[in-house]
């Protein structure tokens, strides 16, 4: 396969899989979509930038610019990683309300049990385990 068609073909590969996923975690409340929102504004110029810089620039060109940009990311994460190193676990911290419902971080093998989807005479509403306490009154 030609490496153009290997490109377009990951790149619907990677569509169909993000949209999947997306919904899914949409639907069930894992989602912040005002971070969404504003990373998917972002996107647009990142792209329109990253295509309009592909056609003007010589392959030579493009290969520097893009380890340029490669190096600053890894010089930043780096630094980043290294003044954070102390300290990694911070103590007291509230939990939000996904780490909540994802439950506490365990280095074993087990996991918690995951949660089953609710019936289809739950509405889609409720929430599980309301849900089931009145599946269980009923």
């Amino acid at each position: 396969m030609p490496f153009i068609e290997a490109v377009g073909a990951g790149l619907i590969t990677i569509l169909a899989n993000s949209v999947t996923t997306g919904a899914a975690y949409i639907h069930e409340g894992l989602t912040d979509l005002g971070i969404g929102m504003v990373l998917e504004i972002a996107t647009v110029p990142g792209a329109l930038l990253g295509a309009s810089l592909t056609i003007r620039l010589t392959r030579y060109n493009l290969t520097t610019a893009l380890l340029i940009a490669l190096a600053i990311v890894l010089i930043f994460r780096s630094l980043s990683a290294l003044l954070r190193r102390h300290g990694e676990v911070p103590q007291n911290v509230v939990p939000d309300r996904t780490s909540q419902k994802l439950g506490p971080v365990t280095r074993s093998s087990t996991r918690p049990p995951a949660r089953t989807r609710p019936s289809a005479s739950c509405s889609a509403r409720e929430s599980y385990p309301e849900c089931s306490a009145s599946e269980a009154a009923s």
